[in-house]
C-alpha cells in the first residue's frame, strides 16, 4: 500500500503488501510506480511476505522489479504476450528437465514423456533490470527454479 507523508508532498511511505506491516519513507521519484503489490521480503513467522501475494492467475506473468522502492521489491502481473508464452514453455521445459536429472530412474520420463508439469503449476517472473525470466514450481516438497534469459522464436 502506498500513501502520502502529511506535510512532504515529495514523499511516500510504502507498506508491505505481504502482511507484516513493515513500511519504508521515501521521495516519490525514487520508488518505480505503477505495481500492484511492494513486499519486504522479511520471514515473519517462517513465512516470506511473497509467498503471501495471490497466486499469478492462468495465464498471466508477474513481472518482478527488485528494489522497486528502497528495498521493497515491487510486482505486477499481465496477460501473457508471445514472449513470454515462449518463455514460459522454455520454463516448463526446463525445469522437467532438471526433474528428470534428479530421479533415479527414467521410468517415469519414459511413463510420461517427460511432462511432469502443467504450465499452471510453474509460476513465471520476468526481471526486466536483468533481462531474464525464472521460472519456479514445486515438486515433491521441493522448491525448483530455472533462470533462463529473454528468448524469441
Amino acid at each position: 500500500m502506498i500513501e502520502s507523508v502529511p506535510n512532504k508532498p515529495n514523499m511516500v511511505k510504502v507498506t508491505c503488501d505481504g502482511g507484516c506491516g513493515r513500511s519504508v519513507v521515501l521521495r516519490r521519484k525514487k520508488m518505480v510506480k505503477g505495481l500492484e503489490y511492494y513486499v519486504c521480503n522479511s520471514k515473519k513467522n517462517d513465512i516470506s511476505c511473497e509467498k503471501k501475494l495471490p497466486a499469478v492467475g492462468y495465464g498471466n506473468v508477474r513481472y518482478v522489479i527488485p528494489e522497486a522502492a528502497a528495498n521493497f521489491t515491487g510486482c505486477k502481473d499481465f496477460k501473457l504476450d508471445d514472449v513470454d508464452k515462449l518463455a514460459l514453455k522454455q520454463g516448463v521445459n526446463g525445469l522437467n528437465g532438471m526433474i528428470a536429472d534428479n530421479l533415479e530412474t527414467g521410468i517415469a520420463v519414459a511413463l510420461n514423456d517427460g511432462k511432469f508439469l502443467r504450465k499452471r503449476d510453474v509460476k513465471l517472473e520476468y526481471y526486466p533490470d536483468m533481462e531474464l525470466y525464472i521460472a519456479h514450481t514445486e515438486y515433491n516438497e521441493s522448491n525448483m527454479a530455472y533462470i533462463m534469459p529473454i528468448v524469441s522464436e
